[in-house]
C-alpha cells in the first residue's frame, strides 16, 4: 500500500471514529433532553390534575362554611333537618351555641354529601338562586369526578368515571392527562358556581352573612 493510500485509509478511519463519537455524543445529549422533557410533562400533568383537586376542595369548603353561616342567620333553612345530638355530644358541648353550630355543620355536610354539584345547583335554584349556566352542573360533575380519580385511584381512570363521562374519551385504566386549556375551563366553571352562589346568598342575607363569614 502506497503512502497516499495508507494516509487516505487512516483519514477515512479517523473520520468514521469521529462520526461515531459525534453520533454517540448527540445521542447522549438527545436522551438527556428527552428525559428532562418527559419529566417536565409528568410534572405538568401532575400539577394540572391537582389544580382541579384543590379548586374542587376549596369550593366544597366554601359551600360548607357559607351554609353553616346562613343556617345561623336563618333557622328556617334547617326546618326539615333531621340532625340530632347524642347525649355524649350534649355533655361534651361547652355551650348551647357550640352544640347548635355542630348540628349546623352536620346539616351542611349532609347537604354536600347527598348528591353532587348538579343536585346542589338544583336545590339552590329552588331556593331562588340564579346565574347558573344550563350546562354548569354537568361540567362540575366532570371536575368532581376528576378529583375522585386523582385522589382515590392515583389518576387512573375507573370504569365508573369512563361510563359517567364518556364524552371525555377516557377508557378504564387510562392515565388522566389534561392540557392547560381544559384545566383553566374547569377552574372557571367552579368559580362561576361559587360566584353565583355567593351573589344569591349575599343578596338574601346581606350584611349579616358578610359579618358571619
Amino acid at each position: 500500500m502506497g503512502v497516499l493510500a495508507k494516509d487516505a485509509e487512516e483519514h477515512h478511519l479517523l473520520l468514521e471514529e469521529l462520526k461515531k463519537a459525534g453520533d454517540a455524543e448527540f445521542e447522549k445529549k438527545f436522551r438527556s433532553v428527552k428525559e428532562k422533557m418527559d419529566e417536565y410533562n409528568r410534572v405538568r400533568e401532575f400539577v394540572h390534575e391537582w389544580y382541579i383537586v384543590m379548586q374542587v376542595t376549596f369550593a366544597e369548603t366554601y359551600l360548607h362554611d357559607v351554609l353553616v353561616a346562613c343556617a345561623a342567620i336563618d333557622p328556617a333553612l334547617m326546618a326539615d333537618s333531621k340532625q340530632t345530638a347524642t347525649y355524649q355530644e350534649v355533655v361534651n358541648a361547652t355551650s348551647v351555641d357550640e352544640l347548635a353550630n355542630q348540628l349546623r355543620s352536620a346539616w351542611a355536610r349532609n347537604f354536600i354529601d347527598r348528591g353532587g354539584p348538579s343536585t346542589w345547583i338544583d336545590r339552590l335554584t329552588r331556593m331562588g338562586a340564579t346565574g347558573f349556566p344550563a350546562d354548569l352542573g354537568q361540567k362540575l360533575e366532570e371536575a368532581w369526578g376528576i378529583r375522585h380519580v386523582v385522589v382515590h385511584s392515583a389518576g387512573r381512570v375507573t370504569q365508573d368515571f369512563a361510563r359517567r363521562h364518556a364524552t371525555l374519551g377516557f377508557k378504564p385504566g387510562d392515565a388522566l392527562k389534561f392540557s392547560k386549556d381544559p384545566v383553566l375551563a374547569y377552574i372557571g366553571n367552579v368559580a362561576t358556581f361559587v360566584k353565583a352562589t355567593d351573589a344569591f346568598l349575599i343578596a338574601r342575607y346581606g350584611s349579616k352573612l358578610e359579618k358571619a363569614t
